[in-house]
């Protein structure tokens, strides 16, 4: 897209407001670094907010790509599937340019359960636990040893077993440690 035929195309908008318009984040090849970067030159003078999304999986990639695009947003989706925490992250690393310390046991055990708790709540007692195995599983990508864990936690047909499980894992020493941040 020829970065001056997409100022313009937002001024022919700017009466509307409507919806914000998504791209895809770069991926950082040259060629499409070269496009990006030319096309959102162009970003003060556009009037429709413009949402970059895709291969934001890090605070820090997160920063490259709205340095880089000097976009409106940040739309975050499966990255943040089971490591919630991302979005405080990337708040510290916006306000501060500098890594915040990874979660202590402690906050992320009661994120978890507060998680697990509005899921079984929210989805009632025919879902809740079949939703809540898909979130534990996303969860466990992202903790050290939570292997044996996840396998009990997405076999148990309770809420109640979940949670014991859960905040078991969390009381083992090398248990509810994050492998990101």
């Amino acid at each position: 897209m020829n970065s001056n035929n997409a100022a313009t195309r937002s001024l022919a908008f700017k009466p509307l407001v409507i919806c914000p318009y998504t791209l895809p984040s770069p991926r950082m090849s040259s060629a499409w670094s070269c496009r990006i970067r030319n096309y959102f030159a162009h970003q003060e003078n556009n009037f429709i907010p413009v949402i970059a999304y895709g291969d934001v999986t890090t605070p820090e990639k997160s920063l490259e790509v709205l340095c880089l695009t000097n976009n409106g947003g940040l739309m975050i989706g499966r990255d943040a599937q089971g490591r919630l925490w991302i979005f405080r992250e990337l708040n510290h690393l916006l306000k501060s340019n500098a890594p915040i310390a990874p979660l202590e046991k402690k906050e992320l055990r009661d994120m978890m359960l507060g998680h697990l708790n509005e899921l079984h709540q929210f989805c009632g007692d025919e879902t809740d636990v079949r939703v809540a195995r898909r979130h534990l599983t996303w969860y466990c990508s992202s903790l050290a040893n939570s292997d044996e864990f996840r396998r009990q936690a997405v076999r148990v047909d309770s809420a109640s077993e979940q949670l014991r499980l859960t905040k078991e894992y969390f009381d083992r020493e090398d248990g509810g440690v994050s492998l990101a941040a």
